[in-house]
């Protein structure tokens, strides 16, 4: 009897104790954290390779194993290559490349990093005073003031807005080694009085160079040479798919001192 009674009190907790139990885990409402390997913001020159320095991801709760890999990347950086980031970059300008990654538990996470695409001839684009000497197409001048600008997509690349103080007459050059300025062959219509005018210009082999590269002092030394339009069977120039005679010829010097 006294058997029968102690087992009924024993049996309540034997059966509790061989009921498994689970324990509710606590809600994870933290987000995990994102860090940038490299610079940021990050400077890349003009026509360069660049490719992403990447990222790694914790979480309180995920740990960083696996959740680095969950990183998903976006950008607006122009690269001619693939689309992860990595590629030859064609404009310049400043842009973004997003890092997003999700925990477990949902919880969603992103960071930025700023890429800044810089043209190496960006220090030449301000103003100047210049002046120019050899008058047989335009006269000369002195101390008028102009600025040259960079180019948005090739590197050392450069504009002279105001060739021969006409304004709407651009011409390009390059920026070799901060020391020589190299003007390639090219053509700029002008439209004067209601007529048009090709103008050709090319630069003078070693002529053209940077006397100063901190103070900014340059002088450039080319070609011009000035056509009207002809007709296909009297030509000397063919140029934006139309055909131009010679009319005039000078060689003309311009110096240009940063204001």
């Amino acid at each position: 009897m006294k058997l029968k009674f102690l087992f009924s009190l024993l049996f309540p907790f034997i059966l509790f104790s061989c009921v498994k139990t689970d324990i509710i885990p606590t809600k994870d409402y933290s987000a995990p954290k994102i860090h940038l390997k490299g610079n940021n913001p990050m400077i890349v020159t003009l026509n360069t390779i660049f490719t992403d320095p990447g990222a790694t991801a914790t979480d309180n709760v995920d740990g960083t194993r696996n959740l680095s890999d969950k990183i998903i990347v976006t950008h607006n950086i122009p690269i001619d290559g693939p689309s992860n980031g990595s590629g030859l970059t064609n404009t310049t300008g400043s842009y973004i490349i997003s890092y997003s990654v999700t925990d477990k538990a949902g919880n969603t996470t992103t960071n930025n990093r700023t890429i800044i695409i810089k043209n190496s001839a960006e220090k030449y684009a301000v103003q100047y005073l210049f002046s120019k000497t050899g008058g047989q197409i335009f006269p000369n001048f002195n101390n008028e003031l102009t600025v040259i600008d960079y180019d948005q997509n090739i590197n050392n690349r450069i504009h002279f807005t105001e060739i021969c103080n006409q304004s709407g007459f651009i011409v390009f050059a390059d920026i070799i080694g901060d020391t020589t300025i190299d003007i390639p062959d090219q053509g700029v219509i002008l439209n004067q009085n209601g007529i048009d005018n090709l103008y050709r210009i090319y630069g003078i082999a070693g002529q053209s160079i940077i006397s100063d590269s901190t103070i900014l002092t340059l002088t450039i030394e080319y070609n011009l040479e000035k056509y009207y339009e002809a007709s296909v069977i009297d030509y000397d120039f063919y140029f934006g798919n139309r055909y131009w005679k010679n009319m005039a010829f000078s060689v003309n010097t311009e110096y240009y001192e940063r204001l």
